[in-house]
C-alpha cells in the first residue's frame, strides 16, 4: 500500500512538508549562541542600535563625512542582515526559519510598503529601516 505522505498533491504529504523538522530545531535552541534564543536575538538587535547610534553621533560630531556614515550603516545593516539571514556567523541559525523562505518571507511581508533594494536581503531592508528609525529620533 501507498504511504499517502508520499503521493505528491495529497493532503497528508502537504501537511508533511509544511512540518519543520523538530530535531534540528531542538539541536539549533541548544546550541549555545543560537538564532532561536531571544536573548541572543535581542544581544544582536541591541548591539546593532548601538552601533548604528554611535555611527551617527560620529557624524553629528563631525568625525566622518555624510558618505563616510552612509557606507558604514550599510555595512552594518548587511553585516547582521546577513546573521538573521542563516550567513555564515558564529550564531546557530534556525532551520527552515533564518533563510530567504522563512524569515526573509516575513519581512517581505512586513516591509511591503518600503523601498527593498534588488541586491538586498530582506533582513538587510529591515535594519536599513531601523537605522533610519533610530537616527531620526536621535536627531
Amino acid at each position: 500500500m501507498t504511504d499517502p505522505r508520499t503521493v505528491e498533491g495529497s493532503k497528508a504529504r502537504a501537511a508533511k512538508r509544511g512540518a519543520p523538522d523538530r530535531a534540528l530545531i531542538d539541536a539549533a535552541r541548544t546550541a549555545g549562541d543560537s538564532l532561536g534564543s531571544p536573548e541572543v536575538v535581542e544581544r544582536l538587535v541591541q548591539g546593532f542600535c548601538h552601533r548604528i547610534v554611535e555611527i551617527y553621533k560620529w557624524r553629528r560630531n563631525g568625525d566622518v563625512d555624510a558618505d563616510e556614515m552612509t557606507r558604514q550603516i550599510h555595512g552594518e545593516c548587511e553585516r547582521v542582515g546577513s546573521i538573521f539571514m542563516g550567513g555564515e556567523s558564529p550564531y546557530a541559525a534556525m532551520p527552515g526559519w533564518n533563510t530567504p523562505r522563512g524569515v526573509g518571507m516575513a519581512i517581505t511581508v512586513l516591509l511591503r510598503g518600503e523601498a527593498v533594494r534588488a541586491a538586498e536581503s530582506p533582513a538587510a531592508a529591515l535594519f536599513r529601516w531601523l537605522a533610519a528609525q533610530l537616527m531620526d529620533a536621535t536627531w
